[in-house]
């Protein structure tokens, strides 16, 4: 009888272990395959906000009049490449090539690294953005309307209806290699703030811009994904399931993959949960009891990992404040609400921010921001080095105006890093809801407008924005 009893008891204690083998083994590719989409998604959309970062960087020169009238002279005086590219482009946003082209594919005017180049220098960047050019010059021929005895470019909304400065949305982007870097390539063509284009001026010049994403763009990635090892490399059938993801959106002739390290859960299952295991087969009860609470303890870490990637797709990694989605969310909720709107925005940006402690910068100055709202507004950080303040309708205009002032000379008090004081300034642009948007995006247009007369005023100030069309015209 023994015998039996040792075998019912060896059988119990080895089906307790089949089935604990089982559940971690199921669990743990479940795991893997949600965390693995969960990574690409969050990888494909850390990739199109530095695409749309970049955009929106360069339409600071082809959406501008300055750049337009420097075009009707016949072209770039050197205080307009000294003031607007070396001075400021190429520090402030790190675009290592602006070449500006006319409609025939010549070089009007050649920079890398903010200087100054002849033509002949650029003609390998203008041969690998051939069909960028040639579909960026589409677009433009596309968006032409007859208006009067010109044209006018149509304004088409952007498609991701994202809350992002009001642009002609028609350039073309794409991740592909120059010079041996991976880059983000921008092509627009160069048009007026008016969108109105003389019957002459039909055929526009092209701003050619490159953006290199340089190894801590990606270790700054890395740190705001929770993921490592993040690089490009070509796709093949071995690829790890969930570690590789497109980023690039029109063919290049070399793909536009990213890799990355990805975090599997099913080795931590294995690592926490194998002792377990080995004690079930000498312990059938105790072990029972320990399945249970490792069971637990997992389960308990899928969900720790599941917040996380909550957060992340609702805030920023580095400062911690709430990202451009989740800014997003809240200016949807606020125009939902029952009433007239009373709330606003202060849209901030960063000048003369182009310091190696560019991260230090962003973590102090979100800091203060959010100090200075306090309990009557939420600090959003846009990426690179733009903020939003979204308050509530405890603030009335000139507290807004007040407010505003003081998220400036926040941004101006130097900033003690590593035995120096770091400078930078600020300017600010305010939209008032129930002045200038009757929905997000007109809101944000119209406090981004301010930003840019802040930024035009000199910088290091703080501007109201003008009445929208519709209030002009009811107060008339």
């Amino acid at each position: 009888m023994t015998p039996w009893i040792y075998a019912a008891c060896g059988t119990v204690i080895l089906l307790f272990a089949i089935s604990a083998l089982t559940v971690l083994n199921v669990a743990g590719h479940a795991a893997n395959y949600f965390s693995g989409h969960a990574e690409r998604r969050l990888v494909q959309l850390e990739f199109q906000n530095q695409v749309e970062a970049a955009v929106q960087y360069q339409a600071q020169i082809s959406f501008w009049d300055a750049t337009v009238a420097q075009l009707k002279t016949g072209g770039f005086s050197d205080k307009f490449v000294e003031d607007t590219i070396t001075q400021w482009m190429w520090p402030d946003f790190n675009f290592k090539w602006m070449v500006f082209l006319d409609s025939g594919r010549n070089a009007v005017l050649s920079t890398r690294e903010g200087r100054k180049v002849s033509p002949e220098t650029s003609r390998t960047l203008v041969s690998l953005t051939g069909d960028l050019f040639e579909a960026a010059k589409q677009r433009y021929s596309q968006a032409l309307r007859p208006a009067g005895k010109g044209w006018r470019i149509e304004v088409v909304r952007n498609p991701n209806d994202a809350l992002t400065a009001p642009l002609p949305y028609i350039h073309v982007s794409d991740i592909r290699r120059i010079d041996g870097i991976m880059s983000i390539v921008v092509v627009q063509a160069v048009v007026p703030k008016s969108l109105e284009i003389a019957a002459d001026d039909a055929k526009p010049t092209f701003l050619v811009s490159v953006k290199p994403i340089t190894p801590k763009m990606l270790a700054n990635m890395e740190h705001r994904l929770g993921v490592g090892d993040l690089h490009f490399g070509i796709a093949t059938r071995d690829g790890a399931e969930g570690s590789f993801a497109s980023v690039g959106s029109i063919g290049s002739g070399f793909p536009s993959t990213v890799f990355w390290t990805e975090n599997a859960p099913l080795d931590f299952v294995w690592k926490t949960s194998a002792p377990v295991v080995a004690a079930i087969c000498l312990l059938a009860g105790l072990t029972m009891g320990v399945i249970a609470f490792r069971f637990a303890r997992t389960v308990g870490a899928l969900r720790v990992s599941e917040a996380n990637n909550r957060f992340l797709a609702r805030h920023d990694g580095l400062t911690g404040l709430v990202n451009r989605a989740g800014l997003d969310e809240a200016l949807v909720q606020a125009f939902a609400q029952d009433g007239a709107p009373c709330f606003g925005v202060i849209c901030l940006d960063l000048d003369r921010f182009g310091h190696p402690a560019g991260d230090a910068v962003l973590k102090e100055v979100g800091r203060r921001f959010a100090g200075r709202a306090g309990g009557r507004g939420m600090v959003a950080r846009m990426g690179g080095d733009e903020f939003v303040v979204l308050f509530d309708g405890s603030i009335g205009p000139d507290e807004a105006l007040f407010l505003a002032r003081g998220l400036v000379i926040d941004a101006q008090i130097p900033i003690p890093f590593d035995g120096t004081l770091l400078q930078v300034g600020a300017s600010a642009g305010i939209g008032m809801a129930a002045d200038h948007g009757s929905n997000p995006r007109e809101l944000m247009a119209a406090a981004d407008g301010a930003l840019y007369a802040a930024k035009s005023s000199g910088r290091n100030c703080a501007l109201m924005a003008e009445p929208s069309f519709q209030q002009r015209a009811r107060a008339a």
